[in-house]
């Protein structure tokens, strides 16, 4: 995570930077529609991620049957994440909608792997981890956003060059990525235990 963080600090200073030098914008309603659709895209990629972790905690199997299921998410959400490198609002550029193809078979192979194997009885749900059995509802918000990522995308009109609100747009939003970093670098660094002299604690212990 903390190998992110300079991607990110790279991310705020190059928005910046060219916030002072683009355009007006000539229409700041397309602007704030673009910055929605990849709200929902991100949100739904990280609601999709938080669904298949609660689902490992949630469903027990007689075997490892479901050891694909989260490196299959991580690829799917890889996936639907290069639609953002892409410039999809320029006019030169277009949204590639093989990321969508491909989250649809994976999630439509999961649902069936899921149903034949809740009928045959070798798996069942920990009701007790009330944390976690609410994955499927991850689940589908993570595939509405998705989709609605997809449906803004295909019908937003297409931007010459980005403007200076959408730059600043950007900016803020690698600003609140920072800070998101930051944090949880911090809270999960463990503390390290006291360090002391080598051979200090055995030659006491070896005295008394």
């Amino acid at each position: 995570m903390i190998m992110v963080v300079p991607f990110a600090l790279y991310r705020l200073t190059q928005a910046i930077g060219e916030s002072q030098v683009a355009p007006a914008s000539d229409d700041a309603r397309r602007d704030w529609l673009w910055a929605l659709a990849h709200v929902l895209l991100i949100g739904g990629t990280l609601a999709l991620l938080l669904a298949i972790v609660k689902f490992g905690a949630a469903v027990r199997s007689v075997d490892f049957r479901y050891w694909w299921a989260f490196p299959g998410t991580v690829a799917m959400i890889t996936a639907l994440w290069t639609t953002l490198t892409t410039r999809g609002d320029s006019h030169a550029g277009h949204t590639p909608f093989w990321p969508a193809v491909l989250s649809m078979g994976y999630l439509l192979f999961f649902a069936l792997f899921f149903a034949v194997s809740a009928a045959s009885g070798q798996q069942q749900i920990d009701v007790t981890n009330t944390n976690a059995t609410d994955w499927w509802l991850w689940g589908l918000i993570g595939v509405v956003m998705t989709s609605g990522f997809y449906a803004l995308a295909y019908r937003l009109p297409r931007r010459s060059s980005l403007s200076r609100l959408a730059w600043n747009i950007q900016a803020f939003g690698a600003g609140i990525l920072f800070v998101l970093l930051l944090v949880a670098v911090f809270f999960t660094q463990k503390p390290r235990p006291v360090d002391r002299p080598l051979g200090l604690g055995s030659s006491s212990s070896s005295r008394c």
